[in-house]
């Protein structure tokens, strides 16, 4: 099936690739580290999370920095 929105294909691409480092790096210590898909992954569903304990409503205003 192919995906029809970023959404469906983040998590698409998240189930494929899983233990492979997705497009994404993060520098510690001045090395480069992949982040894997899997990682990824986790971050998504934990900013995800943590945004919907806010309860945000239509219209609400909020910043992600």
């Amino acid at each position: 099936m192919t995906p029809s929105t970023l959404t469906e294909l983040f998590f698409g691409a998240a189930e494929r690739y899983a233990g492979r480092p997705a497009v994404m790096r993060r520098k510690q210590d001045a090395t480069w580290h992949d982040i894997t898909y899997d990682t990824l992954f986790t971050r998504v569903h934990n900013v995800y999370a943590a945004l919907k304990e806010l309860q945000l409503q239509p219209g609400d205003r909020m910043a992600v920095l």
